[in-house]
């Protein structure tokens, strides 16, 4: 991605005319926290996290948003935030890292964690809409099995998938094939 702006993640998708205190829906943010991403492009993925849980939070939207964030590596993922109502996890943003010190790039298991975190909270008795997963990465899968089949079994769970591309060097075209439509791809 060639912009250096925060993305719109309004842009090209309608956002739900109704918002409800009743109905909960689940946005579980994976952020890349590899090598690939340390400096400036973990740095714009961090504040573009910390903006989507600002807007979720919003007042109007009648605290019907619950996020849960992760960062992968090339070996594992780790829940940073587990889920809370957007409006508890705004406090949990303003010390979020991403970069973990660990190498490798293994999309795969960032997107694992996201379905585990997606059936656990289906499991739940929360009355909510069909969750949504949004991917913070460079895209540049170096380590482990493709992401693409994951994003697929997501997807087919009515699971949107969201993906937003950092740096020049972004694999954009990986990122736009697990996203659910490209449209949903930033």
């Amino acid at each position: 991605m060639q912009s250096r702006q925060t993305p719109n993640f309004t842009a090209g998708l309608k956002r739900p005319a109704w918002v409800s205190s009743n109905v909960r829906q689940l946005a579980a943010v994976v952020g890349d926290g590899s090598p690939s991403m340390d400096g400036k492009k973990a740095s714009d993925a961090e504040q573009a996290i910390c903006a989507l849980v600002q807007e979720l939070a919003v007042p109007s939207n009648k605290d019907a948003f619950d996020v849960a964030i992760c960062r992968f590596d090339g070996n594992r993922a780790d829940q940073l935030v587990s889920i809370k109502r957007a409006s508890e996890a705004l406090a949990d943003t303003k010390s979020l890292k991403l970069c973990s010190g660990r190498g490798g790039t293994n999309i795969a298991c960032g997107l694992e964690e996201a379905e585990r975190i997606v059936n656990d909270r289906r499991k739940s008795e929360i009355r909510e809409v069909d969750p949504c997963v949004l991917v913070f990465s460079d895209g540049q899968h170096n380590t482990g099995p493709r992401p693409e089949p994951v994003a697929d079994r997501l997807k087919a769970n009515n699971v949107t998938i969201v993906t937003v591309a950092y740096g020049g060097d972004a694999d954009e075209d990986r990122l736009r094939r697990m996203a659910s439509s490209p449209q949903h791809s930033f």
